[in-house]
């Protein structure tokens, strides 16, 4: 299936926004693609022209490289002098230690396990009321309904505004993003009365209510302790210990207004559409609703809601046979780097069982992959798990109007008309990712350490990670174990883990140790209970194999300009990990080999709190021992730990049995004194998962919707004990007469 026709190469060009309304981009693509893959395009004055970049792994070579192609000058196709682009500066033009200080301010309400967390369940009701509401009509408009609604829905979630703020929320969108459309802003950017709004992002007098709505915002938020992204952006310092400016954070609060509603709304409504245009896929998606999870990659690939993101030379280079000049500007055209048929088999047919769906859609390679990728991706998967099951069948009543951008691929009308399925809807089990690594390589990297590279089967991407995550490794049916992720991420094509060997230990290492290259092993995460959290410096205690979540974290912190220390302790210099790659850092590394130097001085190390420092330790129990009772003079909060064995409990006065309600499943059992709650769900036949069964990995955290939870994990934190939200279903049990899980 082709939605192309052919194009003359002379005719191309890609700063005519009228082919784009009349879908006419594809056909563009296509020919340079084929004839002239690194294309100059030339634009109306005042601008100079461009080069297209059209091909996917041209594409990804300039996302990936931001020293040669900077987002400094602009992110978009307009020309911006540097005192106008100062004004303009968001959280996109930036690079480097400032982006990535900027950017984690937020990152971590960002990341796939804070998601499923806070707000999968949530969202899915949200999903599932949004569905209803539309479905109650035979006859809507999908956008209006459905795919404009649930996103600004979501915004007003994290944001924490009124919800009945969010119809001028999706109207500022429309007008800023929609600058080029007469249908959404009075003056399109392309006019000559645009120009009175130059100083302001999108040229919109729109820009100026969204700053000051941001700003009253902020300004009551200030100094509490909110979780929603206003009064984070409002109270938090940045790594880099520079203070958001007024214009930085208005500047921010525009960038998550629109990203976080029109980008998600644009792939929604583009996936629907291709679906009813390929109807077989849509079946299938409804005949197996486990398809959807992996699929969404396959619809966002397709759906590509963002056509391109330009960059800017900083230096003469060539790409593609063509000679770049510094200061040329460079245009990664996204959209068509999805539909490469070198990359992509036949790209215009969406194939929701297509493999390794590695697209760009977010970005690949770069600092700069969407912030809120994770949260899209959750978005568009609630949504066709709810509503594809509830549809009998959908259709067009007209044809879909799109918007005339060529910066977003956006559907504004599409009315369809729908029957609804009369049956019950039954919610869709979610989905880690779990499947067969193959063994690139396995490295010594220390006495009785040895290094495991890991990538898929035939290659392709593996799910991204956050420093401190780990991994399962199911050596055999009855036999998993954890270890901490430490290569560098943002890596997508390999992971690696070091694995100690113990022989007092239950087989996990030895296992481990016997594994070479070419062999496979069955893996599953990522997941991550010890995140980084933002601060203004760091402290990392290590205590032998320790090192590795702490390694991961040293490199995405040094990388930011962050301020940083560590103390790495070992039974000798030989037992020491990673101490060639650690030697690059220079004194901030301080090396305690206990046959040498003793054991770390924690008195000294951890002698005066200091405001702004947060504290990270990995290691054997009796050195994290050590530094909890260093640490209890500092700020609560400060001391984040990661533990290789459950922590000794508090002597408790036996186990009692408790009725247990799972109440998705219907079903009431009694856990006796001498089983587990997983044991006593497992031998119901309830589906959960399981790994370490000792508290520490965190696989079992299931939701508590009722009961007095008797915590016995060494996971959660005292915050997140004191709010009874999730337990331990492995260890921990129940204080009161009943608990009721989300089961």
């Amino acid at each position: 299936m082709t939605e192309s026709t052919t194009f003359p190469l002379e005719d191309v060009d890609l700063a005519d926004l009228d082919r784009f309304r009349d879908n006419l981009a594809w056909a563009q693509f296509d020919t340079l693609r084929r004839e002239d893959p690194v294309h100059w395009n030339p634009e109306p004055a005042p601008n100079h022209g461009f080069w297209a970049v059209t091909r996917y792994d041209d594409i990804w070579a300039v996302d990936k490289d931001t020293e040669t192609f900077t987002s400094e000058k602009f992110v978009n196709l307009e020309e911006v002098d540097d005192d106008l682009m100062d004004i303009r500066r968001s959280l996109l033009e930036t690079d480097g230690a400032r982006h990535h200080a900027m950017r984690a301010l937020i990152a971590r309400e960002f990341s796939p396990q804070n998601l499923l967390r806070n707000y999968e369940a949530f969202l899915r009701q949200l999903t599932r009321q949004t569905v209803e509401a539309a479905l109650a009509d035979p006859e809507f408009d999908f956008v209006e309904r459905i795919s404009a609604d649930f996103p600004i829905q979501v915004l007003a979630r994290l944001l924490d505004v009124p919800r009945e703020d969010t119809g001028q929320l999706i109207a500022w969108g429309n007008e800023m993003v929609g600058n080029t459309d007469p249908d959404y802003t009075e003056h399109p950017l392309d006019s000559p009365e645009s120009e009175k709004y130059k100083h302001l992002p999108f040229r919109s007098p729109t820009t100026q209510d969204v700053f000051d709505y941001g700003r009253a915002l902020r300004d009551a938020r200030r100094g509490g302790d909110g979780r929603d992204l206003v009064s984070m952006l409002a109270n938090r310092i940045p790594t880099d210990g520079i203070p958001l400016s007024d214009r930085d954070f208005d500047n921010y609060f525009l960038l998550l207004v629109i990203a976080g509603n029109e980008t998600t709304r644009h792939a929604i409504s583009n996936s629907m559409l291709g679906l009813i245009n390929q109807p077989d896929q849509l079946r299938a998606l409804q005949e197996d609703p486990a398809l959807i999870a992996d699929g969404v990659e396959e619809l966002l690939r397709w759906a590509s809601p963002v056509y391109h993101f330009r960059r800017t030379a900083t230096r003469d280079v060539e790409l593609g046979g063509k000679q770049i000049k510094e200061g040329d500007k460079v245009v990664m055209w996204f959209a068509s780097g999805n539909r490469d048929d070198s990359v992509f088999a036949d790209p215009y047919r969406i194939d929701v069982r297509r493999p390794n769906v590695d697209h760009l859609t977010f970005g690949k390679g770069s600092p700069h992959l969407c912030l809120g990728n994770a949260l899209a991706r959750m978005e568009v998967r609630l949504m066709f798990e709810e509503l594809l099951p509830r549809l009998s069948s959908i259709e067009l009543t007209d044809e879909p109007t799109r918007v005339r951008s060529n910066f977003v691929n956006g559907i504004k009308r599409f009315p369809v008309r729908v029957k609804r399925r009369g049956t019950t809807i039954t919610r869709t089990v979610i989905r880690e990712f779990e499947a067969d690594l193959v063994v690139r390589a396995a490295q010594p990297v220390a006495e009785d350490v040895v290094a495991l590279t890991l990538e898929a089967l035939g290659g392709g991407a593996l799910p991204a990670w956050t420093p401190g995550a780990h991994i399962d490794l199911m050596l055999a049916d009855d036999l998993v174990r954890q270890y901490s992720l430490c290569g560098r991420p943002g890596r997508d094509d390999a992971w690696r883990i070091a694995v100690l060997r113990t022989p007092d230990s239950r087989g996990g290492s030895e296992r481990v140790h016997r594994l070479r290259a070419g062999d496979t092993i069955r893996v599953r995460g990522p997941r991550n209970h010890f995140p980084v959290a933002p601060a203004s410096r760091y402290i990392f205690i290590a205590g032998g194999i320790g090192i590795t979540p702490l390694l991961a974290m040293i490199y995405e912190l040094d990388a930011t300009g962050a301020e940083w220390e560590l103390h790495y302790g070992g039974r000798r210099r030989a037992s020491m990990a990673f101490l060639d790659e650690l030697a690059g850092y220079g004194d901030r590394v301080h090396l305690i080999p206990q046959d040498e130097l003793g054991i770390i001085d924690l008195a000294s190390v951890l002698a005066t709190p200091r405001p702004g420092t947060l504290v990270y330790a990995c290691g054997p129990e009796p050195l994290l021992a050590a530094v909890e009772k260093a640490c209890q003079p500092w700020p609560a909060g400060t001391l984040h730990l990661e533990r290789f064995a459950a922590r000794q409990q508090p002597a408790t006065t036996g186990n009692s049995s408790f009725e247990l309600v799972l109440q998705r499943s219907g079903k009431t059992l009694t856990v006796p004194p001498d089983k587990s709650v997983f044991q006593a769900v497992r031998a119901a036949g309830v589906s959960v998962l399981g790994s370490c069964l000792e508290g520490i990995c965190g696989t079992c955290e299931t939701r508590v919707i009722d009961g007095e939870i008797d915590h016995r994990d060494s996971v959660l934190d005292e915050e997140e004990r004191a709010s009874g939200e999730t337990m331990m279903i492995c260890v921990s049990r129940c204080r009161s007469a009943r608990l009721t899980l989300d089961l």
